[in-house]
């Protein structure tokens, strides 16, 4: 992504940047490699998934997050369970008065048409324009293989399960995690309720057996 490149260096130059070609774990490779021989004290995260990544991959790797940073612009469900993760996200209410704002200003001008917003874009950083005056052609990959990247496609199932999941679906995985069987003495629930419970949350996992779900949420230090 060339603009937010340009906006990060323009803000940080003396910062790294470690792209995400398709696999979440080589990115995490070439970050650790910079952060031991020059440690980072913040990390600016371009997607909720890829600072849960960093940070399970710091974990295993023995290495403390304490007095590192990690910010990332999202609000998914899944950095509720990560407090170490400084979230930003778009304030949706203002943006909404705004909008209103200026509905009001052209329900006010009947001369008003309409009201037009536009972004400039810095020329260089698109190819330069041909000698023959020919816009330019922006060249992008025609396939995006960051979707391929299997750790990806994990933590996007969790995002889901746990948005999905209400009071009583947590305290089920929470007892499939201790590796208690009365699941329907403690929520409550009969037989039935518990399997369609269950059912749908190894849909969502893509796993075989309820003993995989707390597995799964372990592997990225996940506890409910």
């Amino acid at each position: 992504d060339m603009a937010r490149k340009s906006a990060f260096f323009s803000c940080f130059s003396q910062g790294e940047i470690f792209e995400n070609n398709g696999s979440l774990e080589k990115c995490f490779e070439e970050f650790y490699r910079s952060h031991r021989e020059n440690a980072f004290d913040s990390v600016i995260c371009a997607n909720d998934f890829a600072a849960v990544s960093l940070i399970a991959h710091l974990r295993q790797s023995g290495i403390s997050t304490e007095g590192l940073c990690i910010a990332v612009h999202s609000n998914a469900q899944i950095l509720t369970y990560f407090p170490e993760i400084v979230a930003v996200s778009v304030e949706y209410s203002a943006v909404a008065s705004a909008a209103f704002e200026i509905a009001d200003c052209i329900t006010a001008n009947p001369s008003f048409l309409g009201m037009r917003v536009t972004v400039d874009c810095q020329s260089d950083l698109l190819p330069k324009m041909a000698e023959a005056g020919e816009p330019p052609v922006p060249s992008f990959a025609v396939t995006d293989t960051i979707y391929d990247d299997g750790e990806l496609a994990e933590l996007m199932r969790i995002d889901r399960l746990l948005s999905e999941s209400d009071e009583t679906d947590i305290k089920i995985i929470r007892l499939l995690s201790g590796g208690t069987d009365n699941i329907c003495e403690s929520t409550f629930l009969s037989d039935n309720g518990v399997k369609y419970r269950i059912k749908k949350m190894k849909k969502i996992c893509e796993v075989e057996s309820k003993k995989e779900i707390p597995v799964l949420l372990a592997k990225y230090g996940i506890v409910v």
